[in-house]
């Protein structure tokens, strides 16, 4: 999985991802290709001794240094934010702050990501999403619904880490069967009791865990999930118009929660592979990962942010499946209007009710 941009073709100019379409698009010739064509030309190009298509340990290092040579980090000097972008990003705006973010030179290479989900909603369905999405915001403050703030929306992948895990379980405890009859005048009550145990191994298949230590993540909870059947190797050219997040949670920091979700599912399977007893007591139940495959992955969202009386509001949309979450400032002269009239109609209700009576 080669960080380098695909050249074109036909005329080996870069080219660039157009999540519109799914396709990378040559801005020199107007040619596009979709990466199945790529990635059979590069294997016809390995086959004939220009490239390898493995990547060998000595390639891994080679494409990390390449990552590193062909990104950018910036950095916020307001609120401390770490962006990546492309080569070709002069400079770029805060996605949190909206604050002019500074160079601060390339990044290392062993921050390339395994894989990514390309973006396929592209900038113009997102603005009419938003646009409908502010529509229904009745008192939302008129400034947060703006052709400037449009022109702020942002994508932007964010970082993860997805990991398979196997592990150990087991599970013990005593199951009780209770069966009651009547006879005559007596009620009878039987009570079985058996011994439970379970035993295997548990396959857990793409536990995601944020890699990114910042409270703006906390967004993506809203757009969740994100189709992980579309990852696809990183290549620098999907980055090419979008920004990207620096993780700053390595594999240790995000153990725990990978430990727990394991635990936790792990104890769901297990009790729930227990039936036809009237109750059920556990003495003992363990479950132990033995094998972790972690990928570095990044997921893709368009984003909005809004500061408003001290406060952080904030439109967000899953670059892949276009599901949106928000929420948005709400405009106390609006309120105070909507009070106003409740008021007056109440005012109005009781002179008619006086006459009434």
């Amino acid at each position: 999985m080669s960080v380098i941009t695909y050249k074109c073709p036909n005329c080996d100019a870069g080219l660039a991802f157009d999540p519109d379409n799914g396709k990378f698009v040559c801005d020199f010739c107007k040619s596009s290709f979709e990466e199945q064509v790529l990635q059979d030309k590069e294997k016809q190009a390995a086959q004939e001794g220009q490239t390898r298509p493995e990547e060998s340990a000595e390639q891994k290092a080679q494409t990390e240094q390449a990552f590193g040579e062909h990104s950018q980090l910036y950095e916020c000097p307001n609120c401390g934010a770490e962006i990546i972008a492309d080569d070709t990003t002069a400079a770029t705006f805060c996605v949190y702050c909206h604050n002019p973010v500074v160079l601060a030179g390339k990044i290392a290479g062993s921050f390339r990501p395994d894989y990514l989900i390309p973006f396929s909603v592209d900038r113009k369905r997102v603005t009419d999403l938003f646009n409908e999405w502010c529509k229904k915001k009745k008192f939302m403050e008129d400034d947060f619904h703006s052709q400037k703030q449009v022109d702020n929306l942002q994508g932007v992948y964010y970082p993860f880490w997805v990991i398979d895990v196997k592990a150990n379980g087991r599970l013990a405890g005593t199951g009780r069967k209770v069966r009651t009859w009547r006879s005559g005048d007596y009620t009878y009550t039987e009570t079985s009791v058996y011994r439970v145990q379970r035993e295997g191994v548990l396959d857990f298949n793409d536990i995601t865990v944020t890699a990114l230590n910042k409270k703006q993540i906390n967004i993506l909870n809203g757009i969740q999930p994100f189709n992980m059947s579309r990852l696809k190797p990183f290549n620098m050219s999907f980055l090419s118009g979008f920004l990207a997040e620096k993780r700053n949670i390595e594999q240790e920091g995000a153990r725990v929660a990978m430990e727990q979700t394991v635990v936790d599912g792990g104890n769901a399977l297990l009790k729930g592979s227990v039936g036809g007893y009237s109750s059920v007591s556990y003495e003992d139940v363990a479950i132990t990962p033995v094998n972790e495959d972690w990928l570095h992955v990044m997921l893709p969202a368009w984003m909005l942010t809004y500061r408003f009386r001290d406060e952080d509001y904030f439109f967000a949309v899953n670059g892949d499946t276009g599901k949106v979450a928000g929420r948005v400032p709400v405009s106390r002269k609006k309120l105070a209007g909507l009070f106003a009239g409740v008021a007056a109609g109440l005012s109005a209700l009781l002179i008619f009710l006086g006459w009434l009576i």
